[in-house]
């Protein structure tokens, strides 16, 4: 009986399509390049099963077993070729020779600590179930997307712990990514399994491709307004703990793919004293990049503390530089419409960006130019204007290779 299982498994495998990562039988991690909806792994939870079932076993991608060796032959035939992780008492994954290969979690922030330091996470939220409905450790949707963002191009592969039939497309389908593992209780429903099982089979058939998250650039764009209309808006200075330069600024944007270089308030005039620490950021809404140069976060989330990336379009550098003190104020605002000058780019529907309505407001160019946003009009083009142009949407300030439209 054994071996006849044992043909179906190699005949299974043999039909699988290629993974972008796999945990073959010799106990090596395969990578390859990840593409959106790559094929998923199934994992058996066989912790607290004795023994489990066979057909299951087989038709699992791994088994997790108790850290205890003399458990092993409980749980299943060690014949049975599937792999074999086990899972410490202290919640460590080692594969079966004890090489270390990922760690178990229990909550998002633990998990987002670990990316990078290990090959996989196995989020076990299993246990929250207990907890009361309000309580955000009862959540699934929302940290597994949180995780996955980050995890993304870290080199760590996110599993995460399924004990609900409707959980499951979801966690498999997150962010157009999915996590790389289910992980379902050997006892589970039938319902369960084959429904974990349906999920890993639709990622296997998915022809996906390849998405790379690219570096963002700086290029030269144009902009106008784009109409005479103005809004009320609560509107954000950001104040920021070193003097910045008249032709320094931050990149800010409605869209974290087409953001504008908004400079600070150093350039003199006769009628307002000069802030050469402040930065007009515009709306609540808008997005600024901080200081590692890839992360953004809302102006409504800005704090005392954070650092902000701080661009000089004199030289092309960039510094981090600490936020002192956040003013928000109701002020009427204008939309500001940003193109691209790039070949090809004429018919994509430009961006936009919303910045309070004053002479002190001014985006920058290249070298010393700058357009204030008062000389703009929606009749025509202005003079070019720095953009900062991403390929990838964002997700809690994190760039992924899933589908965003902002507008």
């Amino acid at each position: 009986l054994l071996l006849v299982h044992a043909v179906i498994y190699l005949l299974v495998l043999v039909e699988r399509p290629a993974s972008s990562f796999w945990i073959n039988n010799n106990n090596k991690i395969q990578r390859k390049k990840r593409s959106s909806l790559a094929m998923m792994q199934v994992w058996l939870d066989a912790c607290n099963v004795c023994p489990a079932d066979p057909d299951r076993c087989l038709e699992s991608d791994a088994i997790v077993v108790p850290g205890n060796d003399k458990s092993l032959s409980k749980i299943c035939d060690k014949s049975i070729p599937t792999i074999k992780i086990r899972r410490t008492s202290d919640d460590r994954l080692t594969k079966e020779d004890g090489t270390m290969m990922g760690i178990v979690v229990q909550d998002q922030d633990a998990a987002i600590a670990a990316v990078g330091s290990v090959a996989w996470i196995l989020i076990d939220m299993t246990k929250c179930h207990e907890e009361i409905e309000t309580s955000d450790t009862s959540w699934r949707m929302i940290p597994a997307e949180n995780i996955i963002s980050v995890a993304r191009g870290a080199g760590t592969n996110v599993a995460f712990t399924v004990d609900q039939t409707g959980d499951v497309m979801g966690l498999s389908r997150a962010l157009e990514l999915g996590v790389d593992a289910l992980c379902v209780a050997a006892d589970a429903s039938n319902d369960l399994w084959n429904a974990v099982c349906a999920a890993r089979e639709e990622r296997g058939n998915v022809d996906s491709e390849t998405k790379e998250v690219v570096e963002p650039s700086i290029v030269t764009g144009h902009c106008r307004r784009k109409s005479t209309n103005t809004l009320l808006a609560d509107r954000v200075c950001v104040d920021l703990v070193r003097t910045l330069s008249s032709t320094e600024g931050c990149w800010i944007g409605s869209s974290a793919q087409t953001m504008a270089l908004v400079l600070s308030e150093a350039a003199p005039s006769a009628l307002v004293p000069s802030r050469p620490f402040r930065i007009n950021a515009g709306p609540v809404h808008s997005y600024i990049v901080l200081g590692d140069g890839t992360t953004t976060k809302y102006l409504c989330e800005l704090e005392a503390g954070d650092e902000v990336l701080v661009f000089d379009a004199t030289t092309g550098t960039s510094r981090a530089v600490g936020v002192g003190r956040l003013k928000i104020e109701v002020r009427p605002c204008v939309v500001v419409e940003l193109f691209l000058l790039q070949e090809g780019e004429n018919d994509k529907p430009p961006s936009q960006i919303i910045l309070q309505q004053a002479e002190t407001v001014r985006l920058g160019e290249s070298g010393e130019h700058f357009v204030r946003v008062t000389d703009l009009n929606p009749e025509e083009t202005q003079s070019p204007v720095l953009l900062r142009i991403a390929t990838s949407g964002t997700h809690v300030g994190k760039a992924y290779s899933g589908t965003v439209i902002e507008r």
